[in-house]
């Protein structure tokens, strides 16, 4: 993910320059791919969230890994 002090923003908006990011890379990509050819996407993203659930229970979730698959769907794949 982005880091958002980097460019003087908040978490959300460096989430959405990531996502855009994200998409015109996988946009290109499928630009130029050739169909007769699968494709491999590589992506490594090891951060989390944590949130406590209505039990007690800690949830843990990894926000980068749905940002990529939201570019990828965006870019229609």
């Amino acid at each position: 993910m982005a880091d958002s002090s980097q460019f003087n923003e908040t978490n959300e908006e460096s989430k959405e320059r990531f996502l855009a990011g994200l998409q015109k890379a996988f946009v290109n990509i499928k630009e130029k791919m050739n169909s007769e050819y699968p494709l491999t996407i590589y992506y490594a993203f090891k951060q989390s969230e944590s949130e406590e659930d209505s039990t007690g229970g800690v949830v843990y979730s990894s926000t980068g890994w749905e940002t990529m698959l939201q570019g990828l769907m965006n870019a229609g794949f």
